[in-house]
């Protein structure tokens, strides 16, 4: 009986098959004619507002990248490695990012919105807080870096972005 029922499954799915191969012509999917797209409307104050903080902070972040050699030499493994974003803190070259991104790193380096690459070295950590410190070596033209609120100067029901 569970061989019948295994055989009898397999020729209703093989009719499916047939039935939907057959009809696809027919597909709402495969229709040749354009959908007609409505334009936008006009974007709120509210959306103004995020654009214009995006195109204000974005060539601030960076990608980080940090590679920490093999844990044993006689591999051919070049060893682990992570990635992730930071910011910009200040123009000496310092860089907030997460401390599990470097962590047991040997080498870090730094990617601009620009498409620069800078070596960096780690200044300080907080694996508590997964917050780590990098200091860019050689800092050539730095973005600005990220203007920061006071959590002190929040409302109940305010926007607050994250990086």
């Amino acid at each position: 009986m569970n061989r019948r029922f295994v055989l009898l499954a397999d020729v209703v799915a093989a009719v499916l098959v047939a039935l939907t191969i057959s009809n696809i012509r027919y597909s709402p999917w495969t229709r040749t004619d354009a959908r007609t797209v409505e334009q936008r409307g006009p974007l709120s104050d509210s959306e103004r507002a995020n654009i214009e903080l995006f195109e204000r902070v974005s060539p601030s972040v960076v990608q980080v990248a940090a590679r920490s050699e093999a844990v044993n030499p006689f591999t051919e493994d070049e060893g682990n490695a992570a990635s992730g974003t930071g910011f910009v803190w200040d123009r000496d070259g310092h860089v907030v990012t997460n401390n599990h991104v470097i962590q047991n790193s040997s080498e870090v380096a730094i990617r601009f919105a620009s498409g620069e690459v800078a070596q960096a070295e780690i200044v300080g950590v907080a694996p508590n807080y997964d917050l780590a410190v990098l200091r860019i070596r050689n800092p050539r033209q730095l973005p600005s870096p990220v203007a920061l609120g006071s959590s002190s100067e929040l409302k109940v029901g305010q926007s607050a972005f994250a990086i």
